[in-house]
């Protein structure tokens, strides 16, 4: 019986994973029509290039006291600024600029100008850069191990 069921699971997983194969009914299997990003002579349009804030924010928000203080913040990151990462950091600017009615400016550091991974978050922890934007496996260098990590 055991045996039976675990066969039977085990064939509804794979039919499962099957299913969401997807493709769009030609030869290939890229669900998405493009060409893989490592093609030759074909380029992928990043959905970075045409972000408009407003098309995700309701732009409904408290609006900041006018006698209030402005803040600027700082942002640190070692990618490129032709990576998608850096024009989502530049939309997160636009963003909280124009949401904010100028009262929050953003300055962001790319290509790891103010320091490697670990000294931004180092910065960060001690209070001297706002925000950093890095990869998870930095991280664990400078905060406790969890469950998920060890």
């Amino acid at each position: 019986m055991k045996k039976a069921l675990s066969m039977v699971l085990a064939l509804a997983m794979t039919l499962s994973l099957a299913a969401c194969g997807g493709g769009n009914g030609g030869s290939g299997g890229n669900a998405g029509g493009s060409q893989p990003s490592g093609s030759q002579g074909t380029t992928v349009q990043s959905p970075a290039e045409n972000f408009k804030p407003e098309d995700y924010l309701s732009g409904n928000y408290p609006q900041l006291p006018a006698d209030g203080p402005s803040v600027t913040l700082t942002i640190g990151h070692a990618m490129q600024e032709t990576t998608d990462n850096h024009k989502t950091m530049l939309a997160l600017k636009s963003a909280l600029e124009q949401y904010s009615g100028g009262k929050i400016s953003v300055t962001i550091y790319p290509n790891s100008q103010i320091g490697s991974d670990s000294e931004m978050i180092a910065s960060c922890v001690a209070g001297d850069v706002d925000i950093v934007y890095q990869s998870g496996s930095t991280h664990m260098f400078h905060f406790p191990p969890k469950g998920h990590l060890s």
